[in-house]
């Protein structure tokens, strides 16, 4: 009875702690990439979650992931709290599996190790950041993974193996960074025998399989529509193996002295790297092998502790160009999963030192507790206070600024902060001009200036030279050629430009239900065009069945043919249905009606 109440209160502990830390962040706002505009026009049906499952609506594929973030939309909207509190409740989850996976494996300390997890600084941008949902949802769902595998080693069940594989699936399905999960079943089987034997080779191969299919789906997405052909300007592969050797040492430095923590840390120059830095490799190796004589005895606990860290970091070291890489090398959200290695292996250290301190003396690993609890609770204080800076977007990039002034992702996002809000113009202009002599070719900005300059008299010019701007250095930017259609659309003899863009951004974006629209109104006023225009706005309407501008507008089109004002009349009062208020459709109702008598 005893040591059920004291797991119940360590268990309420880790819970109460990540409660306190992220309070401060959970009716924070949305962050940067924190998109819920993407499900509204997901149906809830089997259609829409097919559509998930085709990776039509994510730039990643996770369909898992954003199946669970629709769920949250359907349920909350636009609210945030919802989604913080289910960030929160995974994450202490996470840390409690964490706990219970420690203690399987023999850690004397693992409440330690799980509590640690729960409340270090550089878990608060996964946790606070609620995009970052794939990592707050893969992980759990991974330690179940482990947790059914270590169960099936020790009696050789196929139910737990199937258990294991089919977590393993779920997580794949959450973020593929956990792929290296069949890796780190060989790392456990040698870690508990000494050696890799046939049988564990043949129950981590299923393992393997997903690991390769999922992942080679992810890489084909990160090219297709992550990177979308941009210039990463990441180097050759000398530069790549540079940048993540000097990764794996900035990631162990931050846990071990998490100061200075950022959203966007500055991306180290190694394009052409210098003979230093590849120094840490040469520092890593001589650990590894160091450690590798020490292996008879407590050298194989801290090679399965840094191997786990190691194995779990290669996905997100950039030896295989991702999308982020444009922005830094490094990021807290990377080494999430990767950390739970270094967190178990500082509580088994803990637990053995414990061990030994009592053996010499009763009473003397006192001191260490008392420690370890200054410790705790110093990361406590740490991370909440991180965790504050979530709350909003103005905080986030403000925060960035003052820790790296050249952050050109900082002066974009803070841009957009002013963009959205009403007189702050100019102050949105002067940010994207920052962010462009920072990145020349940061397609975004160019796009957003020529928006904001649209709205003012005579900059018309300036603008059209920032959408082409924008265009010569993302060809493919749908969204530009739309708003650049538009401008040309409204000057005299620029109709066939206006066109000739509509259907680039249609080229590179078929399912863009305004552009389907825009081109209709143009097509609209062209003699013989109009068959065309009305195929353009069913197109957007098949996209976006809420769209009322759509509505009306092909409602405007049919009532202008013969024997068609009963089909004007059902886009007029579909249009009145999903905006009760809209005048033009009320109005072009009440003239059919008026015909009609």
């Amino acid at each position: 009875m005893k040591t059920k109440r004291r797991v119940c209160l360590q268990a309420a502990a880790i819970l109460f702690a990540g409660i306190w830390i992220y309070w401060p962040a959970l009716h924070g706002a949305k962050l940067w990439d924190d998109n819920l505009t993407q499900f509204p026009h997901v149906n809830f049906n089997l259609a829409g979650l097919a559509k998930i499952w085709s990776g039509a609506v994510d730039f990643n594929y996770y369909p898992l992931k954003t199946t669970v973030q629709w769920f949250q939309w359907l349920m909350w909207g636009d609210d945030t709290l919802g989604c913080h509190l289910t960030n929160v409740g995974l994450h202490v989850l996470s840390s409690l599996l964490f706990w219970r996976l420690l203690a399987r494996l023999g850690v004397r300390w693992a409440w330690f190790g799980g509590f640690l997890f729960a409340v270090h600084p550089l878990a608060v941008e996964s946790v606070a950041w609620m995009s970052e949902i794939k990592n707050t949802l893969s992980l759990p769902l991974l330690l179940l993974a482990m947790i059914a595998f270590v169960s099936y080693d020790e009696n050789r069940s196929a139910g737990k193996l199937l258990l294991s594989l089919l977590c393993f699936l779920a997580a794949m399905l959450c973020k593929t960074s956990v792929v290296m999960f069949p890796v780190v079943i060989l790392l456990y089987c040698w870690w508990k025998r000494g050696r890799i034997g046939l049988a564990d080779v043949c129950a981590s191969a299923e393992f393997c399989v997903i690991s390769l299919i999922l992942g080679l789906v992810e890489i084909g997405f990160q090219q297709r529509v992550g990177m979308a052909g941009e210039n990463l300007n990441v180097g050759g592969i000398f530069s790549r193996l540079a940048a993540a050797g000097l990764s794996v040492v900035f990631y162990l430095w931050k846990f071990l002295l998490p100061i200075g923590l950022m959203p966007a840390y500055p991306r180290w120059p190694v394009v052409h790297p210098s003979s230093a830095q590849f120094l840490p490799w040469l520092a890593l190796g001589a650990l590894v092998g160091w450690l590798w004589t020490k292996r008879k005895s407590w050298g194989r606990d801290a090679l399965f502790g840094l191997g786990f860290f190691g194995v779990n970091l290669l996905p997100v070291l950039g030896l295989i160009p991702m999308a982020y890489l444009r922005i830094s090398w490094v990021a807290d959200h990377f080494v999430y999963l990767p950390m739970l290695g270094l967190a178990g292996l500082v509580a088994a250290g803990a637990g053995v030192l414990a061990d030994r301190l009592t053996r010499l003396r009763r009473g003397l690993s006192a001191p260490l507790a008392a420690f370890a609890v200054i410790v705790l609770c110093t990361l406590c204080l740490a991370s909440r206070r991180y965790a504050a800076i979530f709350r909003d977007s103005g905080a986030l990039w403000s925060y960035e600024l003052r820790q790296n002034p050249q952050a050109w992702i900082a002066h974009h996002n803070l841009a957009n902060l002013y963009f959205s809000q009403p007189g702050q113009e100019a102050n949105a202009i002067a940010q994207y001009e920052i962010a462009l002599r920072l990145k020349p070719d940061l397609a975004e900005a160019h796009n957003n200036i020529a928006l904001l300059l649209v709205r003012q008299p005579g900059q018309q010019a300036n603008a059209i030279v920032h959408y082409e701007a924008a265009l010569r250095f993302k060809p493919d930017y749908a969204e530009a050629h739309n708003n650049l259609a538009l401008l040309l659309a409204s000057q005299p003899g620029r109709q066939a430009d206006a066109i000739a863009h509509y259907e680039a951004a249609l080229r590179f974006k078929p399912d863009y239900a305004e552009a389907h629209n825009n081109l209709a109104v143009i097509l609209a006023s062209e003699p013989g065009r109009q068959a065309d225009a009305i195929a353009h706005l069913e197109a957007a309407l098949r996209i976006r069945p809420d769209y009322v501008n759509a509505h009306y507008n092909l409602g405007v089109l049919l009532a202008a043919q013969p024997g068609r004002q009963a089909d004007a009349a059902l886009q007029f009062r579909a249009a009145l249905k999903f905006n009760p208020d809209y005048a033009p459709a009320k109005e072009a109702l009440q003239q059919l009606q008026r015909n009609d008598r």
